[in-house]
C-alpha cells in the first residue's frame, strides 16, 4: 500500500545528522534517497562520509492530502532542528494552498504581482526580480487538464517529477518518459504576462476560466 505524508532519515548515533521530508509515495522516495536519485545535497553528503547503513528511516505521520504536507514538513523540521543544525537544505516549501479564485473576471488579480503579498512570497520562494523575468510562461495538457504556469520548479514538486528532468522536457522538447500522454509548450516570457504569478499553478475547467488551484505561500 502506498503511504503519503512526513518521513525522518537519521545517523542512529550522531544526533544532528537527520533529515525530514515529505512525499506521496514515502517509500518510493526512501528508494531514490538511497540511489541519489532527486535527493539533498547535504544528505547525499552524510551517507557518502558516514555509509547509508548507519542511517534509519522512519514514517513520522501519513497525509492524505498533499496540500497539507508542506506545513507539517515544516513544523517537523523545526522540531528536529533539521535545517540549520541538521541535513535540511531549506526550512521547505512552506504550505500548499488551494483556492478558487479567477484570475480572468478579477480585474484586480492581475496587479497581484505588484503587491507587497506577492512581494513577501516570491521572496521566500526565491523567485523575484530578473529571475522571474528570465523564466518562461508554459501551457501543459495533462489528463484533459489545462495547466499554465511559470517556470518548471513548481509543477515538478506538484507532480512529483525530478525537476531537471521536467525542466528538460519543458525547453527542450527531450523525449523523456515524465507524463504519460502529456504536452506542453512555451508561450513566452513571464515578464510578458503580469496577470500570471510565479510559483502559482493554474488549472483550466471545462467552462474556459482560468483558475487558482496550487500556490506557495
Amino acid at each position: 500500500m502506498i503511504k503519503s505524508g512526513i518521513y525522518l532519515i537519521k545517523h542512529k548515533s550522531i544526533k544532528n545528522l537527520v533529515y525530514v521530508g515529505k512525499s506521496v509515495n514515502i517509500h518510493k522516495r526512501w528508494e531514490q534517497h538511497k540511489t541519489g536519485f532527486r535527493s539533498a545535497k547535504k544528505l547525499q553528503e552524510a551517507f557518502k562520509k558516514y555509509g547509508i547503513d548507519l542511517f534509519e528511516f522512519s514514517i513520522l505521520e501519513e497525509i492524505n492530502n498533499p496540500k497539507e504536507m508542506g506545513k507539517k514538513e515544516t513544523q517537523y523540521i523545526d522540531f528536529y532542528d533539521s535545517w540549520k543544525n541538521g541535513l535540511n537544505g531549506s526550512r521547505a516549501g512552506g504550505e500548499w494552498g488551494s483556492y478558487a479564485r479567477s484570475f480572468v473576471k478579477n480585474s484586480s488579480f492581475k496587479h497581484y504581482n505588484k503587491t507587497d503579498a506577492h512581494k513577501i512570497s516570491s521572496k521566500k520562494a526565491g523567485s523575484i526580480g530578473g529571475l522571474r523575468a528570465k523564466s518562461n510562461l508554459y501551457k501543459m495538457f495533462h489528463e484533459n487538464k489545462i495547466y499554465i504556469f511559470i517556470g518548471t520548479t513548481t509543477p515538478a514538486q506538484f507532480f512529483n517529477i525530478n525537476p531537471n528532468t521536467f525542466k528538460n522536457w519543458a525547453t527542450a522538447g527531450k523525449n523523456y518518459k515524465v507524463l504519460n500522454k502529456s504536452s506542453i509548450e512555451i508561450l513566452g516570457k513571464a515578464k510578458n504576462f503580469d496577470n500570471i504569478a510565479p510559483n502559482t499553478i493554474y488549472q483550466e475547467e471545462k467552462s474556459g476560466e482560468l483558475l487558482e488551484v496550487f500556490r506557495r505561500a
